[in-house]
């Protein structure tokens, strides 16, 4: 591949990914892990239930009843060369003609030319980028993710006005997200706005109390207003929940320096140039081992994913499939792809497929119990339990320390293999590894199994003062302890042990 293109990643690129990754990201928030271990209240429930779809919704958009899927007539084949393409030229190219042909078949979908705008920002045709947000915005005026779009491709180009327009139209159709106001805040600075800029980022502080982005763009905006104080203020917030914000430490002693403060300034001017040091040395270290193709590949892998969450959502996941296989050949690391991949063999009832994806899962993101969770779900559901039960043992063998691990284990002891003597033993482990109510109530069911009432209602008295709002566990105490009174009057000499 030619090196004109060299490291890609523009800044107007990456916050244009950074913006609209929020409309996608394939298990950002749907499937977290494949659902946040993916039923341990029962390995063995229905797979539609327990891992969650892959970012939208697993039915078509159009529901109106007996009409045509707005691609009616188009070959559910994409547009994908037989093979992977060998040259970038060829691969964008490819990339190129799936963008467009997803827009063409979903002309009504804003989300359809969202991803085109995508691709097109991607390799730094704007005008085309342009273009298509402009059709999502007819499409929906309120579509934030195209008003983002536009207002970078403004600042780019020098059109303050435009950009500080299309700011404010992103923060009224998505006022939750708060990098919108922090970029607005920029606009208005950059616009002379300086009062205006101050009042939005101070919101977005306040919106966003953990994002130390607004607090430093607030001490930025303070300084201009030659507020010295309040920008010691707002800095200081940023460097308390990002130590090394070096843009922060910077105007922190700046801010010093006004106020007279000479030997704070001293210290902040000292971490900045640190932090900016190790920033340029990791940028040499980047650049050095920038491999283009293998960037490229990666880039045209995540719209891929992407891409597919809208086939996915319009109920067609034919060329979704194509293009999460396609994605992870191009990325060897792509967890979305393979995280996606492998909930849709579970709804196709490809179980082996779906274990072998969560193996690859697995090997990239080992700490994570999830996979082999999810694993030892399948495997139980088809009736082969030591399999099942050798994939929980092998990752609490590799993170001993895991919580989370041994939970698993113990829901499996108790829920599918019926020994709760093993389930107290992990249960009880988990428990004193997290100090978290669910392990604790877990313990309490485990032990109440075993017949041991007196440490079945300690373990669930401890969840209850850990949670001292759960009602559930209020109501489950006073129903151990009336079972407990039962079995006493039945069996008086055996309350509170084991039966042998």
């Amino acid at each position: 591949m030619s090196s004109e293109q060299g490291p890609r990643a523009t800044d107007l690129k990456d916050r244009s990914a950074r913006a609209c990754r929020g409309l996608y990201w394939l298990m950002a928030a749907a499937v977290v892990g494949l659902g946040l271990y993916l039923g341990y209240q029962t390995f063995l429930r229905a797979p539609e239930t327990t891992i969650a779809a892959p970012g939208l919704p697993p039915e078509p958009v159009d529901k109106s009843k007996g009409e045509p899927a707005p691609d009616a007539g188009r070959p559910e084949r994409l547009p994908l060369e037989p093979l992977v393409p060998s040259s970038g030229a060829d691969l964008i190219a490819e990339a190129g003609r799936v963008a467009s042909d997803l827009a063409e078949r979903f002309p009504q979908n804003a989300d359809a030319h969202e991803m085109l705008a995508r691709f097109h920002v991607e390799f730094a045709d704007l005008d085309a980028a342009a273009k298509a947000w402009q059709r999502c915005l007819e499409l929906n005026e309120n579509y934030a993710y195209a008003h983002a779009g536009l207002a970078k491709i403004a600042t780019e180009r020098g059109q303050l006005a435009e950009a500080v327009a299309h700011w404010r139209r992103a923060v009224l159709a998505d006022p939750a997200t708060a990098a919108h106001q922090v970029e607005l805040g920029k606009a208005l600075l950059a616009s002379g706005e300086v009062d205006e800029a101050i009042g939005v980022l101070e919101g977005a502080a306040q919106a966003s109390p953990a994002y130390p982005v607004a607090y430093a763009e607030l001490g930025s905006a303070r300084l201009q207003k030659r507020d010295d104080a309040g920008a010691k203020v707002a800095f200081e917030r940023a460097l308390e929940l990002d130590p090394r914000h070096a843009p922060a430490h910077f105007g922190l002693a700046t801010a010093c320096v006004r106020l007279g403060q000479v030997q704070q300034a001293k210290e902040h001017e000292a971490k900045y140039t640190e932090f900016r040091a190790d920033r340029q040395r990791a940028a040499r270290g980047a650049r050095r081992a920038y491999d283009d193709d293998r960037a490229l590949g990666e880039d045209i892998a995540r719209l891929y994913s992407e891409m597919a969450s809208v086939y996915l959502a319009a109920g067609r996941a034919g060329p979704a499939e194509q293009l999460w296989r396609r994605a992870a050949r191009l990325h060897a690391g792509n967890l979305p792809c393979r995280q996606a991949l492998a909930w849709l063999m579970v709804q196709q009832n490809k179980p082996l497929e779906s274990i072998l994806l969560l193996r690859e899962l697995a090997r990239l993101e080992p700490e994570s119990v999830a996979y082999p969770v999810e694993m030892a779900r399948l495997y139980a559901q088809m009736g082969r339990l030591d399999d099942a039960l050798r994939v929980l043992q092998d990752f609490c063998d590799a993170a001993p320390e895991s919580a989370a691990g041994q939970t698993a284990l113990a829901e499996f002891y108790l829920r599918v293999k019926n020994e709760p003597e093993h389930a107290v033993k992990h249960a009880q482990k988990a428990a004193e590894l997290s100090g978290a109510a669910p392990d604790w109530a877990l313990l309490s069911e485990a032990q109440e199994r075993m017949g041991d009432y007196s440490a079945a209602i300690a373990a669930l008295e401890r969840a209850a003062v850990i949670s001292p709002d759960n009602l559930q566990y209020r109501q489950l105490l006073a129903l151990l302890r009336e079972r407990a009174s039962q079995a006493a009057r039945q069996q008086p000499a055996e309350v509170g042990k084991a039966p042998q």
